[in-house]
């Protein structure tokens, strides 16, 4: 209409240009705003919960909140923008004139560029962000494939005329690229949901039960050889659970395959960091010698020693990828003045939630034979037992008692404060959800309002339409929640593995839980957005319409 009346590209360039500025600093705005609120609300509650003041955001939050505000409405727009202004002045009396331009491979493309990006900066974590990016792309192709095999060909259905899932299914055929758009937009929210429910709920629990009600509570360490024996027996007396002494000497690990390794720089010592030496560990480690492979420990490549072993080593999975070394390797070990190789002949994999002494490096027993060397071990100290263990400490002044019972109650707490805190994103994003909803219906209501004139015209009754509409909206949410439940699992069970570190599993509750929640939810708030609609009166819905 602005060509047809005579406006110059740039003129027109320049208007819309300035109405998307003014459209983004308002949203920035009333969206800062609102962030602050909510961030001052949860805030408050969870300094209640947790019985604590949190610290103040500072600016960063508020230049990430408008930096993104700003990405989102250039990046989002700027093409469809850019693309308006190639439409011609025909397009007045040709209305086909300019349609191909509404969706372009270069839109989409930096669209998903923005949205990878923005989850990379939030996430700040390559892997979680390749994860849920590329769970969410095949969620969105199989979407796109689902509804155009289901809204295409529905008509091979053969319900019978006058039935309301046949017009429910009618309106969705009639609708498929907007069903299929809304669909995709549905299925995000309650994936996201989803996720955060199971987070929220089964993996922090399954993360929580890794340590068990009777984890030891306290380690002892620094006992010699003449006072283990004693000892032992006190607290067997005691009734105090307590796990195997294991001996330990500190050493480093000094070569590999005759290789020097990096130490750390001493200044003390005026040493200087050798930029070529091979990465090593930079400290001593608790090195011990067992005959038997402790039950904390699976051996996961190799064997344990035998019964004839000499100078063999035993590396725990993660020290063995930080030395960069494998089975067949020699270890130079360093422990004070004295040196000696061993080979390494297994690898472990150690389970450390169980809070005893677990070791990065274990040694056959004939290697630390001639060392002198000083006892470790974890016990349980119940409440009434403390008075005994206090006792204990008096009567051996030299033992170390290492508290880690605030140590896991301080985790336990984290895992509280977490909770908390995804409860309240849970709620952010079901009405972020909600507000998706509304939108979408509002977009196609004066489509809505004139197929409601129609069928009233042809004799339709209220209750079929309202059926009809109710039923639309049913099978979206239940198809888009059954979907989303499917690859919200999957991507729960990457995180669980990837991430979390936890033994994957699946999560049926959500196979149920997904559907019948997105069926309710889109079902009940859809048909509440057009249900002052379908009260309207055919004349008023016709006067509405001119």
């Amino acid at each position: 209409m602005m060509k047809t009346l005579g406006g110059s590209r740039s003129m027109i360039r320049k208007i819309y240009m300035l109405h998307l500025l003014l459209v983004c600093s308002m949203a920035v705005g009333v969206g800062l705003l609102i962030g602050y609120g909510l961030q001052e609300v949860a805030t408050s509650y969870l300094s209640k919960s947790m019985g604590t003041e949190l610290p103040m955001g500072g600016f960063k939050p508020w230049l990430v909140a408008i930096s993104t505000g700003v990405i989102c409405a250039v990046m989002f727009s700027i093409k469809p923008l850019f693309d308006l202004f190639d439409i011609p002045p025909l397009r007045v009396l040709r209305r086909n004139l300019g349609d191909k331009l509404a969706v372009s491979r270069v839109h989409l493309t930096m669209s998903a560029l923005t949205v990878f990006l923005l989850m990379w900066l939030f996430s700040n974590n390559i892997k979680i962000t390749l994860i849920l990016f590329t769970s969410t792309l095949a969620l969105i192709g199989v979407l796109f494939v689902v509804s155009k095999l289901i809204f295409g060909g529905g008509r091979k259905l053969g319900l019978k005329p006058g039935n309301s899932w046949s017009l429910a299914i009618a309106s969705i055929q009639k609708r498929a690229n907007v069903n299929a758009v809304q669909l995709i937009s549905f299925s995000l929210a309650i994936k996201l949901l989803l996720f955060l429910v199971v987070l929220k709920n089964d993996m922090i629990s399954d993360w929580q039960s890794q340590l068990p009600d009777d984890a030891p509570n306290a380690f002892l360490v620094n006992i010699t050889q003449n006072d283990l024996a004693p000892i032992n027996d006190y607290l067997e007396q005691k009734n105090i659970q307590v796990s195997e002494f294991y001996p330990t000497i500190r050493g480093r690990v000094n070569a590999v395959n005759g290789e020097l390794v990096a130490r750390e720089v001493s200044l003390q010592d005026n040493e200087e960091k050798d930029e070529d030496a091979r990465s090593g560990i930079g400290r001593e480690l608790n090195l011990t010698w067992l005959k038997d492979e402790p039950a904390q420990n699976e051996v996961i490549e190799g064997e344990w020693f035998g019964e004839n072993a000499v100078a063999e080593a035993s590396v725990e999975e993660s020290m063995l990828e930080r030395l960069d070394v494998k089975i067949g390797d020699t270890l130079t070990f360093l422990i004070g003045a004295q040196s000696f190789d061993a080979k390494i002949t297994s690898v472990r994999k150690v389970n450390w939630a169980t809070l005893k002494p677990n070791f990065f490096i274990i040694l056959s027993p004939d290697v630390l034979a001639d060392f002198p060397a000083t006892y470790i071990s974890s016990v349980r100290i119940n409440p009434e037992q403390k008075r005994d263990f206090s006792q204990l400490l008096r009567t051996y002044p030299t033992i170390t008692a290492i508290d880690i019972d605030n140590f896991v109650k301080q985790i336990q707490s984290t895992i509280k404060q977490v909770s908390l805190a995804i409860g309240f994103v849970l709620a952010i994003v079901v009405l972020c959800g909600a507000l998706v909803l509304i939108s979408q219906v509002q977009a196609s209501l004066g489509e809505r309002m004139q197929e409601i004139v129609i069928l009233r015209t042809l004799g339709a009754k209220s209750r079929l339409i309202k059926n009809a509409t109710l039923y639309e909206f049913l099978l979206l949410g239940g198809l888009a929640g059954l979907v989303a439940a499917f690859f919200s699992d999957i991507a729960l069970l990457i995180v669980q593995q990837q991430m979390f570190d936890l033994a994957g599993k699946l999560h049926p509750h959500i196979w149920i839980i997904g559907p019948v929640a997105g069926g309710i939810f889109v079902a009940g708030l859809g048909y509440f957005m057009i249900a002052r609609t379908l009260k309207q009166n055919t004349q008023g819905l016709v006067r509405a319409l001119a």
